[in-house]
C-alpha cells in the first residue's frame, strides 16, 4: 500500500487525535484486511477489522478476537503479517471486550490511541507505538513517509 493509498483510506474515516475522544463519530466505519496469516493456508488468509481509526492503523500492535467466537477461535496465539508494515508482525489475542456480533468480530488493537485498547494491550502485553502527536501530525514511529503529515490535511 503505498502513501498516496492510505491517504485515501484515512479520508474515509472520521479522524480524531488521541486527545479528543468524544470526537470520533462511531457511525463511520471503514473495513479493510489487516494482514495475513502466515500457513493458514499455505498462502496465508485475510483477518478483516472494522475500524473508525484507519488513522493510527500504524501503531497498531495486535487484533484482539472473542476467545469463544467460533471463526476465530483457532487464529489465538498466531502472528499476522501487519498490512502498511512490512517488518512488523502482531499477536492475534482472544479478549472478552470484544462483541463477536459487531462488525467482522475482530478489532484492531492500538494501545497508544484508544483507553480501551491500552487496557487490552497491557492485559497481552502489547508495546504502544504513538503515531500521532499533539499537534496532530504523523510521528516518525508510524513512518518515515508520514512522518510530519498532518492528519487531517
Amino acid at each position: 500500500m503505498n502513501v498516496d493509498q492510505v491517504r485515501k483510506l484515512i479520508g474515509l474515516a472520521s479522524c480524531y487525535l488521541w486527545f479528543a475522544p468524544n470526537f470520533s463519530n462511531k457511525d463511520s466505519v471503514s473495513t479493510e484486511p489487516i494482514g495475513k496469516v502466515p500457513g493458514d493456508p499455505p498462502e496465508g488468509i485475510e483477518l478483516v477489522v472494522a475500524t473508525t481509526r484507519l488513522e493510527t492503523m500504524l501503531g497498531d500492535t495486535g487484533v484482539a478476537v472473542h476467545p469463544e467466537d467460533p471463526r476465530y477461535q483457532h487464529l489465538i496465539g498466531r502472528q499476522i503479517q501487519h498490512p502498511l508494515v512490512p517488518d512488523r508482525v502482531i499477536p492475534i489475542v482472544g479478549d472478552t471486550f470484544v462483541d463477536r456480533e459487531f462488525g467482522t468480530g475482530a478489532v484492531k488493537l492500538t494501545p497508544a490511541h484508544d483507553h480501551t485498547d491500552w487496557e487490552a494491550g497491557l492485559r497481552h502485553h502489547l508495546p504502544a507505538i504513538s503515531v500521532i502527536d499533539e499537534a496532530g501530525n504523523m510521528t516518525s514511529a508510524a513512518d518515515t513517509q508520514f512522518a510530519g503529515e498532518l492528519v487531517f490535511s
